[in-house]
């Protein structure tokens, strides 16, 4: 049971499982009947705890009325789990753990995991971003442990952190690391960030001006060197408790040294995939905590040498960013096709996408250089395409591929595992999107949220089905919708970095009636102006949405 138990908190609660691993149980206890014993003390029923729990709970409801289900419950304590789970059928809950070597015994006897499924842990180090709800302690915990107050929980870690972020020069990571840093400020962190790419216009300028491999490396070398000591000259003026950095961050190893011995925190986001960009052996050691995009054997590599706090962290989309959109005439005469795929010209993807030019196809992206059996379907040249278009794309486009790189496969690669980034924002425009089979996908979506495909054939009866218009698919198309809207977004993940390190963060919180609240709530100008039309008062804010709304009526006729 324990096992079982273990492995769902590792995916889900890693700082609880990292808690729990370390926590030495030297209380006594045994199993009676039903029940527990914890010193003299029966934790619940040794007959029928199932029912003393409904008896229970009814009592609570009884005392409390009038009930208000839509509060937040937080229940200090796990000493019965029979309880918890009267109380997680009716009430959104936070479960905080309050003595770790109960809960580790615990997790020796009972199934925990449709609880884990059910509630947000917290552990003993934070505090519930709302305590405004009902709040119930379960009364066994007190008695075992009187020195549990009624508050019974620690300060956190950092109670108002000190962030530094680093930015890479450029590549698929410095959007990510954007994101993130909108997401800070956006919960009123005190944060600083590093903007290494504002230094790319140099960085291309060694490039375009040297011939010489050896030449451009060192260059290369002296530019990350600036950016170092850039950022160690931050770290004495700014004075920050944790630097977060991804990928390609111009971190080198003096700098992570330096760090360590002011006693910062330094946390990394590796978001490439390990078998083919290595240069994680050298730092990853280095880095306090070390957030990956794959799972198993890349967590046991990394802890093998060294690295003692890796934890899995997918990818996401950011909502402000990537949303349904009300698109221009000219945007959908430009970006509009039947099928579409944005991303760079990798070789699987330039053998596989041969078999779909029967279909009204465009490529959009860079990197696709001498493809001649594709020419007539790259749009533009083969240039970048900005986020903005990207989204762009995706609402203009019936159908977006999403077929995951490969260097060596001539198509999907059977090994796949990670999910990239392009799978979260697809679903977050409210679009249209088939995605090749990826081990890891389960976990974000589930089977009837995400619509995958493993070869050539089933990829194309995907498309004819949607091409025809088939419901069951646009069904699919509205739960990975509100899943990725729900689960994975940027603010999700900052919220499990800051659990993990130690930090808080409150959470985003639009003022009704705001330009923010709207566009955050509501998938395009429409509906918000059917929103606001409801109300008696309207804002100046919501004037202008209705005079934008009457503006598209009248020239999107």
């Amino acid at each position: 049971m324990y096992e079982k138990n273990i492995k769902y908190l590792n995916d889900k609660f890693p700082l609880i499982y990292n808690k729990l691993e370390k926590t030495e149980i030297s209380i006594g206890y045994e199993q009676v009947g039903e029940t527990l014993k914890v010193g003299k003390l029966s934790l619940f029923s040794k007959y029928d705890p199932v029912r003393e729990a409904q008896i229970i709970f009814q009592k609570w409801l009884d005392e409390n009325q009038p009930v208000n289900f839509s509060s937040i419950m937080n229940i200090v304590g796990v000493s019965n789990p029979y309880l918890i789970k009267n109380f997680i059928l009716k009430f959104k809950t936070n479960l905080i753990i309050s003595n770790y070597q109960l809960f580790k015994i615990l997790l020796n006897y009972y199934d925990f995991t449709d609880i884990f499924q059910k509630v947000f842990l917290i552990s003993d180090c934070e505090r519930p971003n709302i305590y405004d709800g009902y709040k119930y302690i379960i009364k066994s915990d007190l008695k075992l442990f009187p020195e549990i107050s009624q508050v019974g929980i620690e300060s956190s870690s950092f109670d108002n952190p000190k962030i530094l972020i680093v930015k890479p020069f450029y590549g698929g990571s410095l959007p990510i690391i954007n994101y993130l840093e909108m997401n800070l400020k956006k919960n009123g962190l005190n944060y600083r960030s590093i903007d290494s790419d504002l230094s790319f216009s140099t960085f291309n300028l060694i490039t375009n001006t040297l011939t010489n491999n050896n030449s451009i490396s060192e260059m290369r070398v002296m530019l990350a060197d600036f950016v170092s000591k850039l950022t160690y000259f931050t770290i004495e003026e700014f004075k920050p408790d944790i630097i977060i950095a991804v990928a390609q961050a111009p971190l080198n190893q003096k700098l992570l040294q330096y760090a360590k011995e002011k006693g910062i925190v330094t946390a990394f986001w590796f978001v490439e995939d390990y078998k083919l960009f290595t240069y994680w052996k050298y730092f990853a050691p280095l880095y306090d905590y070390y957030f990956v995009i794959q799972k198993g054997d890349f967590i046991k590599e990394l802890k093998d040498i060294g690295q003692k706090n890796p934890f899995y962290l997918p990818l996401a989309c950011e909502p402000s960013i990537h949303r349904p959109l009300e698109l221009s005439i000219d945007d959908i005469k430009k970006y509009a096709s039947g099928v579409s795929f944005v991303g760079a010209g990798y070789y699987n993807r330039r053998k596989f996408f041969q078999k779909f030019i029967n279909y009204d196809f465009k490529i959009w992206g860079s990197d696709w250089d001498g493809e001649s059996a594709l020419k007539s379907y790259i749009q533009e040249g083969g240039r970048r395409v900005s986020t903005e278009e990207s989204v762009k794309i995706f609402n203009a486009s019936l159908i977006n591929l999403n077929l995951h790189s490969s260097t060596y496969y001539e198509g999907i690669d059977p090994e796949g595992d990670f999910v990239n980034p392009r799978t979260f924002e697809i679903a977050a425009c409210n679009s249209y999107q088939l995605v090749d089979k990826r081990r890891l996908m389960s976990e974000h979506f589930a089977a009837d949220e995400i619509l995958s495909f493993s070869t050539e054939s089933e990829l194309k009866k995907m498309i004819n089905s949607i091409l025809n218009d088939n419901q069951i698919y646009k069904d699919v198309r509205e739960r990975s919708y509100k899943r990725v809207i729900a689960e994975h977004t940027y603010q999700n993940r900052l919220e499990q970095i800051a659990q993990i390190i130690g930090f808080k963060v409150k959470g985003v919180s639009y003022p009704e009636n705001s330009k923010e609240f709207y566009i955050s709530k509501y998938k395009n100008l429409k509906e918000i102006a059917e929103a606001i039309k409801s109300k008696k008062d309207v804002s100046r804010t919501e004037v202008i949405f209705l005079m934008m709304r009457a503006l598209e009526e009248t020239y999107l006729k």
